[in-house]
């Protein structure tokens, strides 16, 4: 049985949406809403969760590993996979992070190119790490990310090139997966 819909409540569930979205603050009983609107200082910004294993970023509402594998030489697929399976902090739903994610983390003011006193463990120098992006014109490339200065690189996806992968959790990004 369908429920009648009234031109009110989609006006107020919209308006609560939109101020939600403006202000960065949720409507009442709402988990987490995107900060897009703002810059939080590293403090806010980064929470540990997950037993300490993982890491909730305040701007983008996403979870990532707080270590990302570093523990062998990884083809895209396997970095693909190798997310999916994960049950990294006691939890499934992993995946592999698109370009666009990876880029939320950096701040190429810094070396590595992440923001000053952010919560992941890194063993430094760090390679590039695996996206979910496969490259534009170039369907056998992925795009990758390389933290330590935070440009953009690509490479081919079915070679293993000791690149890293990074899982994260929730978003909406699913390229090439």
């Amino acid at each position: 049985m369908h429920r009648k819909v009234e031109c009110r409540d989609v006006s107020i569930a919209v308006a609560l949406t939109v101020a939600a979205l403006l202000t960065g603050c949720a409507p009442a009983g709402e988990v987490h809403t995107r900060a897009w609107n703002q810059t939080l200082p590293v403090s806010e910004r980064f929470v540990l969760v997950m037993g300490d294993q993982a890491v909730l970023d305040n701007e983008t509402a996403l979870v990532w590993h707080r270590f990302p594998d570093t523990s062998g030489s990884f083809t895209w697929g396997q970095a693909i996979s190798g997310c999916w399976v994960s049950e990294f902090g006691g939890r499934l739903g992993w995946r592999l992070a698109t370009i666009v994610e990876l880029s939320t983390l950096i701040d190429r003011s810094q070396a590595p190119a992440l923001p000053a006193g952010h919560p992941f463990v890194l063993n430094l120098p760090a390679p590039d790490v695996w996206s979910s992006t496969t490259t534009p014109g170039a369907p056998d490339q992925a795009q990758t990310m390389d933290i330590d200065g935070g440009f953009l690189g690509g490479s081919q996806k079915d070679g293993p090139v000791g690149l890293w992968r990074w899982c994260v959790r929730g978003g909406g990004g699913i390229e090439g997966q």
